[in-house]
């Protein structure tokens, strides 16, 4: 059961500097926002955190496997995530009640008031931002070849079908002079 909490961070508690922690992420914190392109992942994220007075900079170092369906041939496959990023949360004054304010996709303003911070929004972003629109095997060779082949008979048994019985086209044809 995804519990948002263990990507909280409690600022209150957090020492002038750097501090560390350490995040296992798993397919529930992409059901949780409702994505379901996502078969499987495992991943880790160590996160550097630096706090100054009225900032602090997190340094996300993110690695591990995301497991998602080739577009080309609907099977399994898996792409590898190794990749770092930084977030910059500013301490300050929010009117409206608001905890948190997104200035920009890395930038945040944490009303003065919190004592924590819930990071689970920010690190999956950040592992969506790694499935591509279209995810396909590299090689056409890793593609599943008796899927492929099933597609295409599929495909071309549709392009026969719609031939056959839209009118529109057989009257097309009869302009045709050969």
């Amino acid at each position: 059961m995804f519990d948002a909490k263990e990507y909280n961070i409690e600022i209150s508690k957090l020492s002038k500097g750097n501090n560390t922690f350490e995040f296992e992420v798993d397919k529930e914190l992409f059901e949780f926002f409702e994505c379901t392109e996502v078969n499987d992942i495992k991943a880790t994220i160590s996160v550097s955190a630096i706090k100054s007075e009225r900032l602090i900079e997190f340094k996300f170092n993110i690695k591990g496997i995301l497991s998602v369906d080739c577009s080309r041939c609907l099977t399994n496959m898996t792409l590898q995530i190794d990749k770092k990023s930084d977030l910059y949360v500013k301490i300050g004054h929010l009117d409206n009640k608001q905890r948190v304010v997104e200035i920009d996709v890395n930038e945040w303003i944490l009303d003065e008031n919190e004592d924590d911070i819930d990071l689970s929004k920010y690190i999956y972003e950040e592992l969506r931002v790694e499935i591509p629109i279209a995810p396909v095997h590299k090689k056409k060779s890793d593609c599943d070849e008796e899927m492929l082949n099933k597609l295409l008979e599929v495909n071309k048994q549709n392009l026969k079908d719609k031939e056959e019985f839209d009118p529109r086209w057989e009257k097309l044809k009869s302009l045709i002079k050969e």
